[in-house]
C-alpha cells in the first residue's frame, strides 16, 4: 500500500537441478554444490594436495602433522599454481592409498592458524604402473569381498550384492592385508560375542524349577 513499509529477506534459490547442499549427506556435501556429483575408484590416489595454508613459513609443521598419518614418500611446495593470495600449496606422496585417504578425512576443512586447509586428491602426478597397481588392488579387494560374503549369502538366502550392502562396507581403493592393518579394523569382519554355555546363570531353568545356583549340595 502506499506509504508502508514492509521489510523482506532475501532468499538463495539453487539453480535447476542443483541438490542443496543442506539435503545432502555430510560426505556428499562438496564445496561446491552440483547437480550431479560422480566419484570413481581412479579419483583418488596416494598423492594428494594441501592448500590454503597461510604463507608464514609452515609447510614444515605441515609436513610433520601429515607423516603421523603415514608414510610420506615425496612431498614438496607447488609453484605457479591457482591459489588464494598470501597461502601456499603443497604435495604429499603417500607410500599407500589407505594413508591418503585417512589423512584426506582428518586434515580437510581443518583450521591451521585460523585457515581451514583444502586437501584434494591428486591423481594427475601418478605414473601409468602406479595407476594401473591402483586399479589392481581394487579389484583384489571385491574379489576376496565377494569370497568372503558367498558363504554368507549362501546361508541366508541372499545374493552377494545384497549380503555387501548388510555387511560392513569396504573403503573404495583399499583392503588389502597392508591397507586393512592402517584401518582402525579388520575389513570384511564382524566381531564375535562368545557365550560360554556351560556356566549355570545361562543355562535355560524351567518356570518354577529351582535355579542350579540356589539348590542346595547334596
Amino acid at each position: 500500500f502506499p506509504g508502508s513499509f514492509r521489510m523482506s529477506r532475501a532468499v538463495t534459490v539453487a539453480p535447476a537441478g542443483v541438490v542443496p547442499k543442506e539435503r545432502r549427506r555430510k560426505y556428499r556435501a562438496g564445496h561446491t554444490e552440483r547437480a550431479l556429483k560422480v566419484f570413481t575408484v581412479a579419483q583418488e590416489s596416494k598423492y594428494i594436495i594441501l592448500s590454503n595454508i597461510p604463507a608464514l613459513g609452515l609447510l614444515d609443521e605441515v609436513y610433520t602433522m601429515v607423516e603421523q598419518f603415514g608414510t610420506v614418500e615425496d612431498k614438496r611446495k607447488l609453484e605457479n599454481v591457482d591459489a588464494e593470495q598470501f597461502t601456499d600449496v603443497c604435495l604429499v606422496k603417500f607410500e599407500k592409498i589407505n594413508s591418503a585417504r585417512f589423512t584426506k578425512r582428518k586434515l580437510d576443512d581443518f583450521f591451521f592458524y585460523g585457515s581451514p586447509l583444502r586437501v584434494q586428491y591428486a591423481p594427475q602426478y601418478e605414473t601409468l604402473d602406479e595407476t594401473r597397481d591402483k586399479l589392481m588392488l581394487r579389484t583384489r579387494t571385491i574379489q576376496r569381498r565377494c569370497r568372503e560374503l558367498a558363504p554368507v549369502a549362501e546361508r541366508v538366502g541372499m545374493s552377494v550384492v545384497e549380503a555387501s550392502t548388510s555387511a560392513p562396507s569396504v573403503p573404495a581403493g583399499g583392503g588389502d592385508s597392508q591397507a586393512a592393518s592402517e584401518s582402525s579394523g579388520v575389513v570384511g569382519t564382524t566381531p564375535t560375542r562368545v557365550v560360554d554355555r556351560s556356566h549355570p546363570v545361562q543355562q535355560h531353568v524351567p518356570f518354577g524349577a529351582p535355579h542350579p545356583r540356589t539348590t542346595a549340595p547334596a
